[in-house]
């Protein structure tokens, strides 16, 4: 049933199922004493108008009364029919592919105080958009959960898209939409248009956004330029509004329908780069100068992917724009030796490129004799040559072999043979994590174990002793040191059983399990395998958790009260293969600078408070308080839809006051609600000290400032799921921050503050006790 204000609309799948519907329907009405009218009820029908669109078992189709409308439109005699018209068109946006680009004839016209001409290019646009009209498209309702794909299309004038799903190989529009570009937007370079492109769509199909997985089909790095860590400005702003939704970028394939025929060109003419053809050699060349030598390095790759590779050490002194000079020369003249007559070069030195491309003047005596030089060995060997310039990092192959040069004496002469060892040379030793990969339960489920399969690890680590197994059993790192405490067995090796006997010491069997001594006195049940699998995934990203790193992942689970030789290694291991880990992962560009303590004498008595925000709506709140104690780290936060100096009262005698006594002192920064007379006379009447950060220096207040940004990175990595629900999280991430283990007093906020760990979500499975 869907309903807009007075508008219903019960529909069913099956005819059979419809009068039950219309049952539940009525008795809904009538608990409520609500009426309907007769006579504009329509029931039993397989198609009928709702909002203004037809809707059909084949989906939504556009009214023909509108599109009647536009069809028999005379051609407009002034700007008030001209607005008569764009408002019409206005109303089926959404089954018009490119509308913004179709009517900017009729935009034109009523822009500025010209004098209204309608001109041939008007009439043209007119009868190409009635035409399209006659055969409009019908749009798809998308189903649950599945992936919707977004094609975008841009122009000197608009930015477009398409949102679509596949049904069966076919992909069917779900719904148009089109922007025009401003004066400023028409000068964004061509990546930004792009990225627009799909912000533009974001805020126009944000419910679709917020609940499908959307896969941008593009052939341009869109990912690479929106996640680059050295963007700013507008763009660094839309990567931000982006990482609210699930959006997934993938390269474009051939279109399965006429819906995409005006989205077969991604960017204008113009603005596609001109590609090497069929028969371009590519050319990659590399210079390099230092104390050691100079020396060029040349990588020639024909039409069939045959590589020829050389490298040059230059037996006098050059600069290192010299040395990319010699080196395009030294290729061209291999290339005019194989027989080449079309290059296409690349190179990652701006000034030889943009010399060559007369983007730069050569006003040096000798940069302008090595233009000359090579234009001239061009022009007289080659019918085709193109230059482009590269980032250092896709030229890495002609670097090489340039550094090989430089450092290589030109004397000698010698071959370098390129093998591989497959293997480490060392045996690993007992104890090694065999686990090679962390895998979810319902991957591991779907597995078939391979009896007939060790694993080398294994292999290396057991002796012949062990030849008496059935090579199904899976062996098991506590078995033997529970052997030893049970029945004294020992390896025949006198050092290895003397190393068992040593280690041994820590362990006790209590209960047919294996217990470990941790330095403060506390027995830690030692786990394997799948139990392994089931801890590090409940810690580290369920109920409880809050993402963290390898090694704080295992500090936490030895808090738990777990324990296994590898946990340090497989947690780290756990923590890079986490998406989300490395997706909303912090970006660390300053370097590492000595921290500045500031000491509490007692638990609760300081705290650092703050606010972060506007966030996206979530229940209508968008701010949080926060304050930290700076004894415990103990973290309580609050969301807000706004925050006024009466609600940060409330706070602190709720949160702070009420539940951990009155603080000695509260340390903010100098908003307007910390700094507002009810708040300072709130803190006089309790002798609370209140101390405010330097204005417009956040590292005053830096213990407030680090609380904030875990809070919003453990947000980020829990909304994937639940899109603009980040209040309802609120609550776990604190939870997740309080059991957390910190580095400056390896223990955990609850610890401190209650003397005992809390009972955690990974012990309802696995009970450490």
């Amino acid at each position: 049933m869907e309903v807009y204000i007075d508008d219903m609309l019960v529909k069913s799948q099956n005819t059979t199922d419809h009068v039950g519907h219309l049952r539940d329907c009525f008795r809904i009405l009538n608990e409520y004493g609500m009426k309907l009218n007769p006579t504009k009820c329509t029931f039993g029908v397989t198609s009928g108008e709702f909002l203004g669109y037809i809707v059909t078992q084949r989906g939504i189709e556009a009214n023909p009364k509108q599109i009647t409308a536009i069809v028999d439109l005379p051609s407009p005699k002034n700007k008030r029919e001209v607005q008569r018209l764009t408002v019409r068109i206005a109303a089926l946006n959404r089954f018009i592919s490119r509308s913004t680009d179709r009517s900017l004839p009729f935009y034109q016209l009523l822009r500025g105080n010209k004098a209204f001409v309608w001109d041939d290019k008007c009439e043209a646009a007119s009868n190409e958009l009635k035409a399209y009209l006659t055969t409009p498209p019908v749009l798809s309702k998308p189903e649950h959960g599945e992936t919707l794909y977004l094609y975008v299309s841009v122009t000197n004038t608009a930015v477009s898209g398409v949102l679509v799903r596949e049904d069966r190989g076919d992909q069917k529009p779900i719904f148009y939409v089109s922007k025009s570009l401003d004066g400023a937007e028409s000068r964004y370079p061509t990546l930004e248009k792009l990225a627009l492109a799909i912000v533009v769509a974001a805020r126009k199909l944000r419910p679709y956004f917020q609940s499908h997985t959307i896969a941008v089909m593009s052939a341009q790095p869109l990912r690479t330029i929106l996640h680059s860590p050295s963007q700013s400005g507008r763009m660094a702003k839309w990567a931000v509004e982006l990482s609210e939704y699930d959006i997934e970028y993938r390269n474009r394939t051939s279109t399965k329908s006429q819906a995409l025929a005006d989205f077969l060109m991604e960017l204008p003419p113009e603005a596609i780069p001109i590609t090497p053809t069929s028969q371009d050699w590519s050319l990659y060349i590399d210079g390099s100068a230092s104390q050691h030598g100079c020396g060029a390095g040349i990588r020639l790759i024909s039409p069939t992917n045959e590589i020829l590779e050389q490298c040059f050490r230059l037996e006098f002194k050059a600069t290192n724009n010299e040395a990319e000079w010699e080196a395009l020369i030294a290729g061209l003249r291999l290339a005019k030796g194989v027989g080449v007559k079309r290059v296409h070069a690349y190179s990652d030195s701006q000034l030889v490129t943009n010399h060559m491309n007369h983007d730069y003047d050569a006003r040096d005596e000798r940069m302008n004799a090595y233009l000359k030089l090579t234009e001239a060995l061009i022009l007289s060997n080659f019918d085709g040559f193109v230059i482009t310039n590269i980032p250092r990092s896709e030229n890495f192959a002609a670097d090489a072999l340039a550094s090989l040069a430089t450092s290589s004496d030109s004397d000698l002469k010698r071959i370098i043979p390129v093998e591989t060892i497959p293997d480490p040379s060392i045996d690993l030793p007992c104890g090694t994590s065999r686990m090679s990969v962390i895998m979810n339960n319902s991957e591991v489920d779907g597995i078939e174990d391979d009896p007939d399969r060790i694993d080398p690890v294994d292999q290396a680590v057991h002796t012949d002793s062990t030849d008496h197994l059935d090579h199904a059993d899976q062996i098991d790192w506590r078995d033997e040191i529970s052997n030893y405490i049970k029945d004294g067995e020992v390896p025949e090796d006198k050092w290895a059983a003397r190393r068992l006997k040593s280690k041994s010491a820590h362990y006790v069997a209590m209960g047919g399990k294996l217990y470990k001594w941790s330095a403060a006195g506390v027995l830690l049940l030692c786990v394997n395998d799948d139990t392994i699998s089931a801890i590090m995934t409940e810690t580290h990203e369920g109920e409880g958790g809050n993402h963290s790193g390898g090694r704080t992942l295992a500090m936490k689970i030895k808090k738990l009260g777990f324990y296994w030789p590898t946990m340090l290694t497989d947690c780290a291991d756990y923590a890079r293969r986490c998406e989300k880990c490395q997706r909303h992962g912090p970006m660390i560009n300053s370097p590492t600078e000595p921290l500045t303590t500031a000491t509490s004498a007692y638990p609760f008595m300081r705290w650092a408070m703050d606010i972060f925000g506007p966030l996206p709506r979530s229940k209508q709140k968008r701010f949080v308080i926060v304050v930290t104690d700076y004894f415990t780290k103990w973290v309580e936060a609050e969301s807000f839809a706004k925050i006024k100096a009466d609600d940060v009262q409330d706070f602190v005698w709720k949160f702070v006051i009420c539940r951990h006594g009155l603080p000695y002192e509260i340390i903010a920064d100098n908003g307007s609600q910390f700094i507002s007379k009810t708040f300072e006379d709130f803190c006089a009447k309790w002798k609370i000290r209140l101390n405010k950060s330097t204005p417009r220096f956040p590292q005053g207040n830096g213990q407030a400032e680090a609380t904030n940004k875990a809070i919003i990175s453990e947000l980020k990595k829990r909304l994937d799921e639940k899109k603009g629900t980040w209040a309802d999280e609120l609550d776990g991430v604190l939870w997740s921050l309080r059991t957390t283990p910190r580095q400056s007093t390896n223990r955990t906020p609850f610890s401190l503050a209650y003397g005992i760990e809390a009972m955690a979500p990974a012990e309802v499975s696995v009970n450490s006790l």
